[in-house]
């Protein structure tokens, strides 16, 4: 094992490791090909919580060799990337020349390991590079040994992914990623990437590519600066961007966003490339759009570039509503018949273009529709466009006192999604923060926490938000014996239930609180993830009664051969507000991550005692963006009105006396003040 240390100082290193994370991604990809890879895969490893534990790239490249790695990895600058214009075998155009993009990798996890095969004198070779953030002034480098396959390549892994990378598994990320490659995919259509187990196909996601010719710009002192400017016409919204590249056409960096440019219903990516922007890039004042330096050079080509695009755009939209206006009228549905008589109506005459433009691209199905239909839907577009109802009044009022700037990223919005689809989602997220509001209320404040029941209440309101305990799972058994737990599981795996009876070890019938199943992979049905959870009313503290209790169930599937045999993984949670001295020796235990009482391998089991206060946490950290980006934040009392409109039979009357509403419930258990710790019809466990 070898120490390679780098010299470089600690400030320009954080800023390395401080990349957007898909870029961090881009990087490693890049370096994947400026190993000439021809497939690279980028993979996650999912948690039992949706969020990422660890990322994978994984490269078919020729690898690095020991001396590669020793200069690579002992100083910025010192690749030998850095004297070379092509891959080594020349097959392609180098991207990196300075080594950065390994740091890059911190951005998003650490530590970070690299496994390495390449040839050496016929045989191949592997070794071990490992890093960690805290220790970036050196790197562990292991001594080539024969490599376990006769195949060059490079492995990444990046492990303790940063809470608030979940994200990048969705469809925007791959979207974004394909953005940052494009010009590359385009140059060389043989290279294979898979995101997430999906090919980056930029044919599939390309409406139209136009290379666009653009003037050189002449600077105040006589310089002329040359560019290349092409646009590339999504078939995915996205945020409309200029892409500083070089002029090789590998993206620096991108211009804050193309609103500069009018292009309503058109989804694009500009690539504006120059060897100009290089300089900049090197010294890291390209990475963001106030930070160009004020540089005259930079401003002059990007606006060349949005009045270049804008009349292009023109040109566009100007021919699709030409034809389609023509074809309306010829079906006898455009709601116009003479020409504009002033200024009035020609704005509202092109207001209703534009809006009939995005209804016909976006309304799923437009074009097949009945004429008859299709005529309707424009009278009634018109109309809305018309009214002077009090509802539009207040809507308008409400849009011109938004800033200017925002009034634009409003209309770029509308004309990219359905904005019921924008209202929708508001509202599912103003609900959850509302929820965890509400349910903060009942598990810790006394008045209403000693008044909330577990089985009638605590746990339906639950039940009907499993969003809670993560956001890949669903409900697949509620408060039922753990027999019924067996089947479901069996049936998830696609067999045939066998009917076999479980039991605790002492032979008595368990009955599970909830039960949520998720796949890690869409497309292996045995690797799945099930969380069984038993859920303790807020006044009750965890003890050893209850860790028992947890434990049993836990024994039940590790100790019978129904469960063994499958890529499965189950998580026991045991929830209450407080946990005793002997459950808190068992989460801290040295041997186990935090919060973890029990482990088992096969079949792969962890019960974990966790309190409300975690759970919570951990919720409000996933829609933190959502609530600083909405600027709301519930009080108790909308958390209180929130459970008492939404889930009223679920809910003690205190509720809804603390939301103002003096509607009485009767105990929805049907029995009283049944214990909750009961079954009505059997006793179940402590």
């Amino acid at each position: 094992m070898t120490k390679l240390h780098v010299e470089v100082k600690q400030d320009h290193i954080q800023k390395l490791t401080s990349s957007d994370p898909v870029r961090a991604i881009g990087e490693l990809v890049w370096n994947a090909l400026d190993a000439d890879a021809s497939r690279v895969d980028v993979e996650f490893e999912i948690d039992y919580a949706g969020g990422i534990e660890e990322v994978r790239v994984i490269d078919n490249g020729s690898g690095m060799t020991i001396d590669d790695a020793r200069s690579g990895f002992s100083s910025l600058g010192g690749s030998w990337k850095g004297h070379s214009t092509y891959t080594k075998q020349g097959r392609r155009i180098l991207h990196g020349k300075e080594g950065k993009g390994r740091f890059k990798a911190f951005a998003l996890g650490s530590p970070v390991e690299w496994t390495t095969r390449f040839q050496s004198n016929g045989q191949v070779k592997s070794f071990r590079i490992l890093g960690e953030l805290p220790h970036l002034h050196e790197f562990d480098l292991s001594d080539p040994a024969p490599a376990d396959i006769d195949k060059t390549g490079t492995e990444v892994r990046i492990l303790n992914v940063a809470e608030g990378r979940s994200d990048l598994t969705g469809e925007s990320a791959r979207q974004k990623l394909i953005q940052l490659l494009a010009p590359y995919l385009a140059k060389y259509p043989g290279i294979d990437i898979f995101y997430g187990g999906t090919r980056l196909d930029l044919a599939e996601v390309t409406e139209e590519y136009e290379p666009l010719d653009l003037e050189p710009v002449t600077l105040d002192g006589g310089t002329t600066i040359e560019a290349e400017l092409s646009v590339r016409i999504w078939t995915f919204p996205n945020d409309r961007k200029i892409a500083l590249c070089d002029a090789k056409g590998f993206t620096l960096a991108e211009a804050t966003s193309g609103r500069g440019v009018r292009a309503p219903g058109f989804n694009f990516t500009a690539y504006l490339a120059s060897d100009y922007f290089v300089g900049f890039h090197e010294a890291g004042t390209l990475q963001v759009s106030e930070m160009f330096s004020e540089d005259e050079g930079i401003w002059k080509l990007i606006g060349a570039a949005r009045k270049r695009l804008s009349g292009y755009f023109r040109e566009r939209l100007a021919a699709r509503t030409a034809g389609l206006v023509d074809e309306w009228r010829a079906q006898k549905i455009y709601p116009f018949k003479d020409e504009p008589a002033d200024d009035v109506e020609k704005a509202e005459r092109q207001v209703f273009d534009i809006m009939a433009l995005n209804v016909n691209r976006y309304l799923p199905d437009f074009d097949e529709m009945e004429v008859e239909a299709k005529g309707l839907i424009f009278e009634c577009l018109r109309v809305a466009i018309d009214s002077g109802e009090e509802t539009t009044r207040r809507l308008l009022s409400k849009i011109t006192k938004i800033p200017k700037k925002t009034q634009e990223d409003l209309l770029e919005l509308i004309e990219k999604t359905d904005l019921i689809s924008v209202i929708e989602a508001t509202k599912e997220v103003s609900s959850r923060l509302e929820f965890l509001a509400g349910l903060r209320t009942i598990l810790f404040e006394p008045e209403v926490r000693d008044k909330t029941k577990e089985r009638s209440q605590l746990h339906r309101l639950l039940a009907k938000n499993i969003w809670v305990f993560g956001e890949h799972f669903n409900l697949t058994v509620d408060d039922q014996s753990l027999t019924e737990v067996l089947k479901r599981h069996e049936e998830l795996l696609g067999r045939e239930p066998s009917g076999k009876e479980i039991n605790r070890a002492d032979g008595r019938r368990g009955i599970v609180d909830l039960m949520l199943s998720g796949l890690v992979s869409p497309s292996d049905l045995e690797r799945r993830e099930h969380l069984v959870v038993e859920l303790k009313r807020p006044s009750v503290k965890l003890k050893k009664a209850e860790y028992d209790q947890i434990l049993d169930y836990a024994l039940a599937v590790v100790k019978d051969p129904a469960f063994a045999g499958t890529e499965t993984t189950w998580h026991f949670w045991l929830i209450g507000d407080e946990v005793d001295e002997y459950v808190e020796r068992r989460r801290t235990e040295a041997n186990r991550p935090k919060g973890a009482i029990y482990m088992a391998d096969s079949p792969k089991v962890v019960v974990w005692a966790k309190n409300w206060g975690e759970i919570i946490h951990g919720c409000e950290t996933r829609l933190r963006f959502f609530k600083d980006r909405l600027k709301y934040s519930p009080t108790k009392e909308q958390g209180m009105a929130h459970l008492s409109k939404e889930y009223a039979k679920y809910v003690p009357q205190v509720v809804h006396d603390l939301a103002g509403n003096d509607a009485g419930l009767e105990d929805v258990s049907g029995s009283g003040d049944i214990g909750d710790n009961e079954e009505p019809v059997e006793p179940k466990a402590p």
